[in-house]
């Protein structure tokens, strides 16, 4: 190109300068409004994960105080038994009749509405010689005469007394996995509390999930025997399904799985109350639940909560 004079070159120059500043800055705008974007979709994406988050957690902390305090007033009663027991064995000048201490084991469930039954189980002759008391079945002593009252409540709302039986010390399993003497293995061979896992019984004609609180009865450091309460813990579903609907308008799932891997209320399953995870989740779901007891928050491997 050929210029008339160097005032047309000058201008001709600084008219491209400004013509290639121009497409650069529009350039450089679409791309910094495209990087914008996208970190505003980013920061976004992390505030809402955020909030859910924040959100879950609040639900999942308000419902664990709630099924917690359940729980932990059903433990209470069963260490009260156990203490009280504890001092039928030690020289404290407390002194009670079998049919007494019988008679508290029914007060406990008749003062408490939300227990389904409590009992003690007794080591033989550890209260007295049980061959004195053989043949006294109504009473809820064993046919040898071991003291095992165990005092439940009947369709007809009236509390009656049966012994606890041959399954105290049965290690037969159940389909659940769990020994149908659990609730007394477990604290005699432990010597601690022991808060079997939610399973289905049957009571009275209807299926419940029941979870059983046991405490040892501990006389000078040996093992004497145990007392314990069962508590249905079917309000559980009812308070995952209030609190799921209460996230999102329930576009979620909510489960409790217990220890042993059994499911205590699902809002998605809730046909599967009692049966194992792994045989209704799929292997994802499984897979985290080793972290899920110990409180993570557990994702998905895209990143989901799950």
């Amino acid at each position: 190109m050929h210029f008339k004079s160097i005032r047309t070159l000058v201008a001709t120059l600084v008219g491209a300068c400004i013509v290639v500043l121009v497409v650069a800055l529009v350039g450089y705008a679409t791309f910094a409004n495209s990087r914008s974007m996208a970190f505003v979709d980013d920061q976004t994406r992390e505030l809402l994960e955020q909030n859910i988050e924040q959100r879950l957690d609040a639900v999942a902390s308000t419902q664990a105080e709630r099924i917690q305090a359940r729980l932990t007033q059903a433990l209470d009663q069963a260490r009260n038994l156990a203490s009280l027991n504890e001092l039928m064995g030690e020289d404290r000048g407390v002194s009670l009749s079998r049919e007494e201490l019988s008679n508290v084991v029914r007060d406990t469930v008749a003062e408490n509405p939300d227990l389904l039954d409590a009992f003690i189980g007794w080591e033989p002759d550890a209260f007295g010689d049980d061959s004195e008391y053989t043949g006294r079945e109504d009473a809820g002593y064993g046919p040898d005469g071991r003291f095992m009252p165990w005092w439940y409540r009947t369709e007809s709302g009236d509390i009656e007394v049966l012994p606890l039986g041959e399954t105290m010390e049965s290690e037969t399993r159940q389909d659940s996995d769990i020994r149908e003497g659990e609730y007394y293995l477990c604290p005699r061979e432990t010597q601690k509390s022991c808060v079997i896992d939610p399973a289905p019984y049957d009571y009275n004609g209807k299926t419940l999930m029941v979870t059983s609180f046991n405490v040892p009865v501990m006389v000078d450091g040996e093992f004497r025997g145990s007392a314990g309460v069962d508590l249905s813990v079917d309000f559980i579903q009812g308070l995952l399904r209030e609190a799921n609907g209460s996230l999102y308008d329930g576009a979620g799932e909510m489960a409790l799985i217990a220890p042993r891997g059994g499911i205590t209320a699902s809002t998605g399953h809730a046909e599967a109350a009692g049966k194992q995870a792994d045989a209704i989740f799929d292997e994802t779901v499984v897979s985290q639940l080793q972290r899920a007891k110990a409180g993570d928050p557990v994702r998905d491997a895209s990143g989901e909560m799950i």
